[in-house]
C-alpha cells in the first residue's frame, strides 16, 4: 500500500511519501540546502512553516495566513504562559478544546492567554475568537493538503490511495481533517507519535552511497565495463561497513543509474536489478521510457537514452524494533473520565460538541469508536472529528477512517 508521512513539531510539517519502489529521493539537481545546490541523495520531504509554534497574522491586504513564522519554545504559543502574545496554530487548538488542559503531563495550558490572542487577531478580522480559531486550523490544514498534492498528484499519483501515517507532537492533531480534505481513507497513528522520528533516528540503518560520473550512449555501452565499476563500488562499500562492524549477511548492495534523453539537463535514477549483460541493460533502456512517462506524463521512445552516473547504495542493517503486543483491554474502559465541549466546523458554522476523552491506553481493541472523541497521551493528542471513526489494533495503533 501507498503511504504518506506527516510530521508535524513545533515550527514545521514535513511531508513524505513511499511508493511500491520504496522510500522516494529527490532528483540530485533539486537538492538545495539554505540556497545552495547539494548534489547528494536526500529523501524527497517537503517541509513547511506548519507546525504548533506557527503564527497567525494579517498581511498587509488583510488576508490571514499561517507560517512560516514560528513562536519558537520561548516564548512559544501563548498557551504556554511564557509571555506569548502572538496568535499560533496551538493557541487555536487551545481555543477549540481540541487540547488538554496539560502538556506532557506537566506544562499546564493557560487558555485565557490563548483566548486573548486568538480573539485580539479575530478583532482585525471582524470575527469571533471561535470562528478565527477555526480559520486558523483550516488554512494550516490546507497548506499541509498543498504540499501532499506536490508530493502525489504532481508525480502522477492518486492521494486516495495512501495511507496517512501521522507523527510528531502536532501530527494526530491535525491528521484526519487533512485525510478528509484530499480524500484520504484511513489515518495511522503509531503508539507513540511524539517520539516516533527520534526512534527511527536510533534504529535507521547504516548506509553509504558512491557514484561515478560515466557518460555513455545506453545503445553504445558496454555492459562488461559498467559491471567492472558497479563491483568496484561495492567492494569500497562492504569495506566501510565491515569497518562499521556490520558482518557480511547484513550488509545489502543496490544498484542503480541515473539515465536521461539526449539533450536532457536532468536525470532519473533508475534501479539495476543483479548483473548487468545485454538483457538487464535491453530492461533498464525501457524501463526507463516507462518510467519516465510515470514521472511526467510522456517519453520520446525514438531518442537516445544517455547513462550518467553509476551508483550503488550499502546498507548495514541493524536490529530494528519489534512491534509491541498490546493486551486486552476490558470492555468498557475507554469509558470517558469526562466530557469537553470540543468546536468543529461543520457547513460553514462553528460549533460546539459534547466530546468524550479518552486516555488511549484505556481503548479496548478492535473496539470501533465513532466520532468526535479527543485521544489524549503523554507525547501526543489525537482528534477524531465527527463522522470518523476510531479503532486500535493488537500492535497499539491508532487506525482513523475518515469514509
Amino acid at each position: 500500500r501507498l503511504l504518506a508521512t506527516l510530521d508535524v513539531g513545533g515550527t514545521s510539517a514535513d511531508i513524505g511519501i513511499v511508493t511500491e519502489d520504496g522510500l522516494v529521493e529527490a532528483r540530485a539537481r533539486d537538492t538545495w540546502i539554505a540556497g545552495y545546490p547539494v548534489m547528494v541523495p536526500i529523501i524527497d520531504i517537503e517541509t513547511i512553516g506548519a507546525g504548533g509554534g506557527s503564527v497567525a497574522y494579517l498581511d498587509q491586504a488583510g488576508a490571514l495566513h499561517v507560517g512560516p513564522r514560528s513562536a519558537g519554545a520561548h516564548p512559544g504559543p501563548a498557551a504556554y504562559g511564557r509571555g506569548g502574545t502572538e496568535p499560533t496554530v496551538t493557541d487555536a487548538n487551545v481555543v477549540l478544546g481540541r487540547l488538554p488542559s496539560s502538556l506532557a503531563g506537566s506544562l499546564e495550558l493557560d487558555h485565557e492567554a490563548a483566548d486573548k490572542a486568538v480573539e485580539s487577531l479575530g478583532r482585525r478580522l471582524g470575527m469571533s475568537a471561535l470562528e478565527t480559531a477555526s480559520g486558523v486550523v483550516r488554512i494550516v490544514n490546507e497548506n499541509m493538503a498543498a504540499a501532499l498534492r506536490m508530493k502525489t498528484i504532481q508525480r502522477g499519483l492518486d492521494p486516495r490511495q495512501f495511507l496517512l501515517c501521522a507523527f510528531g507532537g502536532g501530527g494526530p492533531l491535525q491528521a484526519a481533517e487533512l485525510a478528509r480534505i484530499l480524500e484520504i481513507p484511513e489515518v495511522l497513528i503509531p503508539p507513540n507519535p511524539g517520539v516516533t522520528s527520534a526512534a527511527g533516528l536510533l534504529t535507521s540503518d547504516l548506509r553509504y552511497d558512491v557514484g561515478q560520473s560515466y557518460p555513455r550512449s545506453l545503445s553504445e555501452l558496454e555492459p562488461s565495463d559498467a559491471e567492472r565499476i558497479f563491483r568496484q563500488q561495492e567492494e569500497a562499500l562492504q569495506g566501510r561497513l565491515r569497518a562499521d562492524g556490520r558482518a557480511d549477511d547484513t550488509i545489502r548492495l543496490d544498484r542503480a543509474a541515473d539515465l536521461r534523453y539526449k539533450g536532457q539537463s536532468y536525470e532519473l535514477k533508475m534501479p539495476v536489478p543483479g548483473e548487468l549483460n545485454a538483457a538487464t541493460l535491453s530492461d533498464l533502456h525501457q524501463g526507463f521510457h516507462k518510467r519516465h512517462e510515470e514521472e511526467f506524463g510522456h517519453s520520446f521512445v525514438d531518442l537516445d537514452v544517455q547513462l550518467v552516473t553509476l551508483r550503488v547504495t550499502a546498507i548495514g542493517t541493524l536490529p530494528h524494533i519489534r512491534s509491541a503486543h498490546i493486551d486486552a483491554v476490558p470492555a468498557g474502559a475507554a469509558v470517558p473520565a469526562r466530557d469537553a465541549e470540543v468546536f468543529f466546523e461543520r457547513d460553514g458554522t462553528v460549533s460546539a460538541i459534547r466530546t468524550p476523552v479518552l486516555e488511549r491506553d484505556l481503548i479496548p481493541l478492535n473496539e470501533e469508536i465513532d466520532g468526535p472523541a479527543i485521544i489524549v497521551q503523554l507525547d501526543s493528542t489525537t482528534v477524531v472529528p465527527p463522522e470518523v471513526t476510531l479503532r486500535r489494533n493488537e500492535t497499539g495503533n491508532l487506525l482513523l477512517a475518515t469514509h
